[in-house]
């Protein structure tokens, strides 16, 4: 990942919906797509919602849906942090190579 892509993906965790996010079951009336999971921030304000994940079939119990629904929701907080941990270990990176350097220089 260049620089770049982790500046613009950073950039879109600071713009989105600040704090954790749930997905959490939900039903709808109408026969198509009866079965969702919202992704609502936490805490959240009644009606609130992220984004929508529909069932892949009405009655369906299929667990992929659900998986795809903590992804996103988990998605919130796990990018930022593996950002943060990427720019951590390019920064040890950059330490050792300039110690690595010294090292020759006084040889």
């Amino acid at each position: 990942m260049t620089p770049e892509e982790r500046q613009a993906a950073r950039a879109r965790c600071e713009t989105a919906t600040p704090g954790r996010w749930q997905a959490k079951l939900g039903r709808a009336q109408e026969e198509y797509f009866s079965r969702f999971w919202r992704i609502e921030p936490q805490p959240s304000e009644p009606g609130t919602c992220v984004s929508l994940v529909f069932a892949s079939e009405p009655e369906d119990d299929d667990p992929a849906d659900r998986q795809d629904a903590e992804f996103i929701a988990q998605a919130r907080t796990d990018l930022p942090r593996a950002l943060d941990e990427i720019d951590r270990l390019e920064a040890c990176l950059l330490s050792l190579r300039g110690q690595i350097m010294a090292y020759e220089d006084d040889r």
